[in-house]
């Protein structure tokens, strides 16, 4: 959870409730729901658990796309990932699934925490199944800046948050002659996103994330690793999280399953 005296209590982080301090609010981003502050520390929810991983290695000269007056040796990279199913589907008895039509986007992946934390509630399900060209001709911008608002962002920070994930899209973008260096699958300060090199595992992008809309001020989620560490090796996530030998029930997080 990020410090919510820095956000002056406005950012939306209770249940529709107001029980619920780490989920968020379903109205409007930066609506004021409560004046508990925290200072830390963040609760990682998702230590503990085991989480899908699909992993693909591909040579980057597979990758350099042909070279253009702005991109002269094509080394860089725009990239957005998008899950489609059939416009209609249906669901058997037999748990099969058939559907017949186009293919529709259901959901996208693009720059983190967009959709999560800028676009409001009634517009996230809109949001995953727009493109980049929606995000570039300004279909969600009164959205955004007025989420930017409401977290007391000022105007060359906002201005420049929207430069990166609205007037060009939503896009992950990537140089592929930025090094990538260090263990866990890199953490030299060359690399990573803000460089163009790429989001490694260790890349804490919330921290990145909060900071810019903080308008440069320090400002973190409190939860600042892994909680088990990465490899060396690709894909360098950590090994899965084993089951309790038979017999044993160690309060851990692993419980909760």
């Amino acid at each position: 959870n990020p410090d919510r005296n820095i956000f002056r209590a406005r950012a939306g982080f209770n249940a529709p409730d107001g029980t619920n301090e780490n989920a968020d609010d379903q109205g409007v981003v930066g609506r004021p729901t409560q004046t508990t502050q925290s200072t830390g520390p963040g609760r990682d929810t998702y230590a503990g658990f085991n989480t899908l991983l699909i992993a693909v290695s591909v040579p980057a000269t597979l990758l350099r796309g042909t070279a253009t007056a702005a991109n002269a040796n094509g080394n860089l990279l725009g990239l957005n990932g998008v899950t489609q199913r059939r416009r209609q589907q249906i669901f058997r008895r037999d748990g099969q699934v058939v559907g017949a039509g186009p293919y529709v986007t259901v959901d996208r992946e693009g720059l983190p925490l967009v959709n999560n934390g800028l676009i409001p509630p009634p517009r996230k399900d809109e949001y995953n199944g727009a493109t980049t060209l929606d995000d570039a001709n300004g279909r969600f911008r009164a959205d955004l800046i007025t989420s930017l608002n409401n977290f007391g962002t000022n105007e060359a920070s906002r201005n420049m948050l929207l430069g990166m994930i609205q007037e060009n899209g939503d896009i992950l973008r990537l140089n592929l002659t930025v090094p990538n260096t260090g263990p866990g699958g890199g953490n030299n300060t060359s690399g990573g996103p803000a460089n163009m090199g790429g989001r490694r595992l260790s890349d804490d992008v919330a921290d990145a994330t909060f900071t810019l809309i903080n308008n440069g001020t320090a400002l973190g989620d409190f939860v600042d690793r892994n909680d088990a560490p990465f490899r060396d090796v690709f894909p360098f996530v950590a090994f899965p999280i084993q089951p309790n030998p038979k017999g044993i029930n160690n309060p851990d997080t692993r419980i909760r399953l």
